[in-house]
């Protein structure tokens, strides 16, 4: 089986170390991604893919985002209880790996993660919450 694995994106300096910390407490693997790797696929920076090599010239990220990899049944729980449980900000945009969005790359799945965010932001907002 293989580790379980966090891809932490625009989370440099100071709060990447949380998040690493909070991920190594639990023997997750926080990958801290770069901007210039924001063209490979999820599957590639999760070593089930090979590299393609492009390299992003363009910006980082406008927000932070994880995807979660190989974890086994309730240590995505723990995880994200654990930054509840040290008063660390919880990640807004985040996902898990699957088959489905394996293919994709940092940008596409950051677009999907917003605009989904975005709706259930605004559905809160009608319901009054």
């Amino acid at each position: 089986m293989q580790q379980a694995l966090a891809l932490c994106y625009g989370m440099a300096g100071e709060r990447g170390e949380v998040v690493a910390a909070l991920a190594r407490a639990l023997e997750i693997r926080a990958v801290l991604v770069n901007p210039s790797d924001y063209e490979e696929t999820l599957d590639a920076l999760c070593g089930l893919a090979p590299r393609s090599g492009i390299t992003h010239a363009g910006e980082a990220l406008p927000g932070e985002m994880m995807v979660m990899a190989h974890f086994p049944k309730g240590l995505l729980n723990r995880f994200l209880d654990s930054f509840h449980e040290s008063g660390t900000a919880p990640v807004p945009l985040k996902a898990m790996r699957t088959p489905n969005n394996g293919v994709w790359n940092a940008l596409r799945l950051f677009d999907e993660l917003s605009q989904e965010y975005e709706f259930f932001r605004r559905m809160q907002e009608q319901a009054g919450e």
